[in-house]
């Protein structure tokens, strides 16, 4: 086109008079189309089973209409009640457990619900026995096996000897190492952004600890005493130190405004964990609880010590000892991401719990204090397991316990119907020693992950301290959502909810 001229080279194109003729022509064609149409439809006969279309005349009085009589409206109610339970039905035969009765009815939701109820209780009291034999198989255990109950290693957690397992003696260990902002909690409360002004009022969560919590700290008794202790067992300061800042993330009051917990006004229930797996039911039946926190988990890899078996126990002499069995693996705990015996506990109590969720700290297995080699990794004298019996070694197991940052998971951790939390930074980058999954059976852990770093919480007596840990994420993650747990209640007052 450029530098070219163009020529019109259709004939009569400038001639006005022939686009006014094509005009004309091109509205007859169109105007005998459609009068050819409307004449064309108009000759087909209607078929004579079609009634004559119906006309509207203003001057015709109308229909009376009725309303209807009392009978009439019970009859429809009863009708639109019948359809609703109907639907109700049609919908449970759906749900996730069957919930049908022997004679294949469907059970109503009150029956369903009573059913959980006496399953629970039935759970429950079965615990209570386990638990009173499992005390005295420990204490004869114990007696015959001098071992120090309370251990705090310099630089690492503290840990409680719980029971002994197939002749090895189980610790549990705290797995401690500006949450509500972080976690967006703090929109719920009042004044927030959400408008709800949760606040956890009203609200029960069970908390199970290496210790006791101190419940006379003030973050606890403003507004009444909100922490109630259900054990007494005397514990050293240290160990008291862990509890208080977990339940203080939980339920601080928030005297000192950094240490406020996520559910400021809610309550607790405190246990130590030396029987968790026997009290959990119980307590669950008995508080109603729906929700209840562990930050803590099995002691498994380097991190204890133990009576050197080939020297004399008065006065004992204690060595470094490796928690795994070298008849299984001689250089990896067999125990990180086991689906053992704990993890399967776990999941029985909350199949016959559907209304209760346990939410559990991952661990700090991940390259931390606790699950380092003290001998730098090189193979020197300490106790380990062969087939249960206590040998001297001389193996240089895996250091730190998680060589490769994986399968670092505890025995409680690898439940498959709990809440599993890792720890992350402030900056939202996971912890250096938040433990990871997968799971042997290869499901992904942990669930989701909280801050755990450098969290102000209330500490032993009156003080406060920063505490570093996957322990400090959980309670964040509990207390947020007992304020979803409280939302709940007020909306659906007579119903339970589904965590």
């Amino acid at each position: 086109m450029c530098g070219q001229t163009f020529i019109d080279r259709r004939p009569f194109r400038n001639y006005p008079f022939i686009r006014l003729k094509r005009f004309f022509g091109i509205c007859t064609f169109a105007l005998a189309l459609m009068f050819g149409s409307i004449s064309m439809f108009g000759q087909v006969p209607r078929p004579p089973e079609l009634p004559p279309f119906p006309t509207f005349d203003p001057n015709q009085p109308r229909p009376e209409v009725k309303p209807p009589t009392p009978e009439e409206l019970a009859a429809q109610r009863q009708a639109a009640e019948a359809a609703a339970k109907q639907r109700e039905e049609d919908l449970q035969k759906w749900g996730h457990r069957p919930i049908n009765l022997d004679n294949g009815k469907v059970r109503s939701l009150s029956d369903y619900d009573a059913a959980l109820r006496a399953s629970s209780k039935a759970l429950a009291e079965a615990a209570i026995l386990q638990g009173a034999e499992d005390k005295r198989v420990f204490d004869a255990w114990l007696q015959a096996h001098p071992q120090p109950r309370f251990i705090k290693r310099e630089g690492g957690s503290p840990q409680v000897l719980v029971g002994v397992k197939d002749g090895v003696p189980q610790y549990h260990i705290g797995l401690t190492l500006e949450s509500a902002a972080i976690t967006k909690v703090n929109q719920l409360w009042p004044g927030g952004a959400s408008g709800l002004g949760l606040t956890g009022t009203g609200t029960v969560m069970g908390i199970w600890e290496i210790s006791s919590v101190f419940t006379n700290h003030q973050e606890f008794t403003t507004n009444g005493l909100r922490v109630f202790e259900q054990q007494t067992i005397a514990f050293e300061s240290a160990f008291v130190d862990h509890a208080t800042a977990v339940a203080g993330v939980m339920v601080g009051a928030g005297l000192d405004t950094n240490a406020i917990g996520m559910s400021f006004q809610g309550k607790l229930v405190s246990y130590d964990s030396i029987n968790d797996l026997t009290e959990l039911g119980p307590s669950i039946y008995t508080n109603n609880l729906r929700l209840s926190n562990h930050s803590y988990g099995t002691r498994s890899g380097w991190g204890i010590k133990l009576q050197d078996p080939e020297a004399p126990s008065d006065p004992p002499h204690f060595i470094h000892a490796w928690g795994g069995d070298i008849a299984v693996n001689a250089y990896e705990d067999y125990k990180f991401g086991l689906y053992g015996v704990e993890a399967y506990y776990l999941d029985l109590i909350a199949y016959n719990n559907p209304y209760y969720l346990g939410v559990w700290s991952a661990g700090n297995e991940r390259g931390s204090v606790d699950g380092t080699s003290p001998f730098g990794g090189s193979g020197q004298r300490h106790v380990a397991y062969s087939n249960g019996i206590p040998v001297i070694t001389y193996i240089a197991h895996n250091n730190p316990d998680g060589d490769s940052g994986y399968d670092t998971l505890l025995p409680h951790q690898s439940a498959k119907n709990t809440l599993v939390v890792g720890s992350v930074s402030s900056s939202l980058i996971v912890s250096g020693f938040s433990s990871m999954g997968p799971a042997d059976d290869g499901r992904i852990k942990p669930d989701l992950v909280a801050p755990g770093e450098s969290i102000y919480s209330a500490s032993f007596l009156s003080g406060y301290t920063s505490f570093l840990g996957t322990s400090m994420a959980a309670p964040a993650v509990t207390g947020g959502l007992n304020l979803l747990n409280q939302l709940w209640h007020q909306l659906n007052t007579n119903r339970q909810p589904m965590l």
